[in-house]
């Protein structure tokens, strides 16, 4: 989902459509095998619905310009309110993330993630405190999706985890247990 995606089809049919016109690659890339292989394409934590009751969606979105196409990309939700959960590493731009997807926030829980190089919680909840988000800190990441669930399902609104790879590899693993983020 999101206009990105369609923009990065585009380029894979493009490269793949060339590359079919090659001596050699014409016999792999024959019939229907680029649709079939675009319809058929998934990206783990790239606007992946995780959770439908309420709707989950998880995407590593961990930099200004990914968080703006998750921001747009949340535009499908309408009108119904999103609450966020949001984890980012000190050395990555978290602030421009979090400026791109605040207008987009009712409220934002925000989780450290498991690593060395993670921003605190309450760090980042004041940023986006700074901002004019209503934010709180989580003790875990386990703990503020759950959080956001309830306010969701309350309000019949959207969870978003986004901010970092690392947190979306944790937080999927809360719904696909075993599954490693690939």
């Amino acid at each position: 989902a999101g206009r990105h995606q369609v923009d990065n089809a585009m380029t894979a049919f493009t490269v793949a459509d060339e590359l079919g016109r090659m001596p050699g690659f014409g016999k792999i890339l024959r019939g229907d095998a680029i649709p079939r292989g675009i319809a058929s394409a998934r990206i783990p934590a790239r606007f992946e619905i995780v959770g439908r009751d309420p709707l989950v969606i998880l995407d590593g979105a961990h930099n200004p310009q990914a968080a703006r196409a998750l921001a747009d990309a949340l535009s499908l939700a309408g009108d119904r309110p999103v609450t966020g959960v949001m984890g980012v590493l000190a050395d990555k731009d978290g602030g421009g993330a979090l400026a791109a997807l605040a207008p987009r926030f009712k409220r934002l829980i925000c989780a450290t993630p498991k690593s060395p190089r993670a921003l605190d919680a309450h760090l980042l909840a004041e940023r986006a405190d700074a901002l004019g988000l209503r934010a709180s800190a989580a003790h875990s990441a386990e703990e503020a999706v759950e959080l956001a669930r309830a306010v969701a399902a309350a309000e019949g609104g959207v969870v978003a985890v986004c901010g970092s790879l690392y947190l979306a590899a944790e937080v999927r693993a809360l719904f696909f247990p075993g599954m490693k983020l690939e």
